[in-house]
């Protein structure tokens, strides 16, 4: 072998090494771990709990239900934002909203969303 394809070699070995040995590596994993194991929570909440919403729409239960559905959807965005920013060190900026729903009530929020 050459010189120079041992260096290229050795360049190649040092790039792989290098990527076990940072920090932000282990940190994209945990990311990676609790995204999706928290995926799944996600999905079986809004799926059962629109499921039922909907089912129970007919008692009027169901509308409250689905107003906590998607103040709770919010909720998960707001932490996923959280985590994102966290464990990825990224800037993700959450949107800009003049109305909060805990002073102003929960019709003009929903408004909003359309």
């Amino acid at each position: 072998m050459s010189t120079i394809q041992l260096n290229s070699l050795y360049s190649i070995f040092t790039e792989f090494i290098s990527v076990v040995t940072e920090r932000q590596t282990y940190r994209n994993l945990l990311y990676l771990l609790i995204t999706s194991i928290v995926g799944g929570i996600y999905f079986l909440g809004i799926f059962f709990g629109f499921t039922v919403s909907a089912i129970l729409v007919f008692a009027l239960i169901g509308i409250p239900l689905f107003a906590v559905l998607i103040i709770g959807a919010r909720g998960a965005a707001a932490f996923e934002q959280r985590l994102t920013n966290r464990l990825l060190e990224t800037e993700i900026q959450s949107p800009d909203s003049e109305i909060d729903p805990r002073t102003e009530g929960l019709r003009p929020a929903f408004r909003e969303l359309s």
